[in-house]
């Protein structure tokens, strides 16, 4: 997930480690995290008109889509998510994974940096 806040260096670092952008919803447009904006952007966007960005759960829908491909080659996945007191997204997941197989989700019981932490040690 984007929400891991890795710096570029570490993205860089594990960058063969797929990860789900959140959605970002900022001035009634919605964007991909990292992907179709970036934290010095949406940073930008508050310092110059104090917009707070919004976010919106990937559902269930895009995370069967994310992880079919995988599935289909025989992977078993492990998806580190956001804790679940925090945002919709894990619940979202778990009903992907039930409806997939071969799909293990993780409770992080974090946001940000400490569910960065979690997924950095495996794939050192």
């Amino acid at each position: 997930m984007s929400s891991i806040s890795f710096s570029e260096n570490m993205r860089e670092t594990f960058s063969g480690s797929p990860t789900f952008p959140l959605h970002i919803i900022l001035n009634e447009k919605e964007y991909r995290d990292n992907v179709d904006i970036t934290p010095e952007e949406i940073y930008q966007e508050y310092y110059d008109h104090k917009v707070l960005p919004k976010t919106a759960a990937v559902n269930v829908q895009e995370y069967i889509d994310h992880f079919r491909p995988w599935v289909e080659d025989g992977y078993e996945i492990i998806h580190i998510n956001l804790g679940h007191a925090l945002s919709s997204v894990y619940q979202n997941c778990c009903l992907a994974a039930e409806e997939l197989g071969h799909v293990h989700v993780v409770d992080s019981c974090n946001l940000s940096t400490g569910t960065g932490c979690l997924s950095w040690q495996p794939g050192r």
